[in-house]
């Protein structure tokens, strides 16, 4: 005796298909650009101080000054500096503060600090 099966497909079962392709076409897409070049992320950087053993600025021309020996301090990516809070500080001589809109930022790890405490800071020189 001979038997033959035919299967049949509903719509839902077509749609099912196409939706799958577009989501793998899609994620394929996704990850085709997710890939491409990356920006260096220094682009565009007027200065930039990695504090990665020392305070040299990497990008342009406004080296750092260590005073009161702060402690040079393994972070998660390189080094990091540790202050005390007090007379320890990195000073950039010569820096000029731009005054248009910018923007600074840092990794820091908090503090409970015992009074208020900048963390960049900028004035004038008084004449005596």
């Amino acid at each position: 005796m001979f038997t033959q099966t035919f299967e049949t497909k509903t719509p839902s079962d077509c749609c099912m298909g196409w939706s799958l392709l577009c989501i793998f076409l899609s994620i394929c897409l996704v990850m085709g650009f997710g890939v491409s070049d990356a920006a260096d992320l220094r682009d565009g950087l007027i200065n930039y101080w990695p504090l990665d053993g020392d305070a040299t600025d990497s990008i342009g021309k406004h080296d750092g000054e260590v005073i009161g020996g702060p402690k040079w301090v393994n972070a998660r990516i390189g080094k990091g500096v540790e202050l005390d809070g007090g007379s320890q500080k990195i000073h950039i001589p010569k820096y000029k503060v731009i005054t248009e809109t910018t923007t600074y930022a840092a990794w820091i790890n908090g503090w409970k600090a015992s009074a208020w405490a900048g963390i960049f800071g900028s004035r004038t020189p008084t004449a005596k």
